[in-house]
């Protein structure tokens, strides 16, 4: 628990030597870097960074990255709608009266893309580690077989489409990529395994037709509450 280990020697760091592609990534091309936002309210994200949407566990900032909200009390959704999401709590029905609900409801940024006629989809394998947060709204729970909420957003293409769609310049206008549990970084799995998957997507799309006309972001839900001191 932090609160026991909070020393001097709680916080530690990797070097080059350790995560060279994280640097190489983030010395060409970071921009946004320590960025960082509140999730109660709906607001757009760019983050690349190793800072949390709201100080929470791993739900809450992907529904937060997928939604600009965790449907705190005083924001633009209803109570019926689900959440708060401060937790990630997965069973149907609250864990008491107002608080943390499940399943969701509420309108989610793909689906303002599909209103606007925005080309989307999110690539992902089926061993997604549970964090495709749009699996936790019923609009996409109930969806049917040619929905577009299943077919884009509830489907499992695989990241082998996503190379081939960026190296074709084919990718639709935005594009969620969703890794597998063994390339996460989350323990017990490493940052060298995360590296290996953020090389193969930004090779993917360096080497794509569409590159001048791409922007790739990489986030993370938080640090120190997924990882053991010595990997943070």
């Amino acid at each position: 628990m932090w609160a026991v280990n909070n020393t001097p020697t709680s916080w530690a760091y990797f070097k080059r030597q350790d995560i060279p592609v994280h640097f190489s990534i983030a010395e060409a091309w970071t921009v946004a870097d320590m960025y960082q936002f509140c999730a109660s309210y709906p607001i757009e994200e760019a983050n690349r960074s190793t800072q949390e949407g709201v100080i929470a566990a791993t739900e809450p900032n992907r529904v937060t990255w997928m939604t600009g909200s965790v449907n705190c009390p005083g924001g633009p959704q209803t109570p019926d709608q689900g959440g708060a999401v401060l937790d990630n709590n997965g069973t149907p029905g609250c864990e008491a009266p107002g608080f943390a609900c499940f399943p969701f409801s509420w309108k989610t940024v793909p689906e303002f893309h599909q209103d606007a006629g925005v080309t989307w989809q999110v690539y992902q394998d089926v061993d997604n580690f549970g964090d495709d947060a749009l699996s936790s709204f019923v609009q996409y729970q109930n969806a049917g077989p040619d929905d577009p909420l299943t077919l884009y957003g509830n489907s499992y293409p695989g990241l082998d489409k996503f190379y081939a769609d960026a190296e074709a310049g084919t990718l639709p206008q935005v594009s969620w990529i969703v890794g597998p549990a063994e390339l996460s970084e989350h323990v017990p799995y490493l940052p060298r395994d995360g590296a290996w998957l953020q090389e193969q997507i930004v090779n993917a799309v360096v080497h794509g037709a569409a590159y001048n006309e791409t922007v790739l972001m990489i986030s993370y839900d938080g640090m120190s509450n997924s990882l053991p001191i010595e990997r943070i």
